[in-house]
């Protein structure tokens, strides 16, 4: 990967991560918030991993 391919994936997962407090707004009270900071989580790990498998 070289540093333009790096720099926009660490745009994006920000941009997902930052999405964050979107998506604790638009959830209901009753949903525990550890569980949707790890699914966010998760869902920007899966970006960064799949960023990273292509360009190996």
């Amino acid at each position: 990967m070289n540093n333009l391919q790096a720099n926009i994936c660490l745009l994006a997962v920000t941009l997902c991560w930052s999405c964050e407090v979107v998506i604790f707004s638009v959830i209901p009270d009753g949903v525990n918030p550890f569980a949707t900071t790890c699914i966010t989580s998760l869902i920007g790990a899966v970006l960064m991993g799949a960023c990273f498998a292509r360009s190996t």
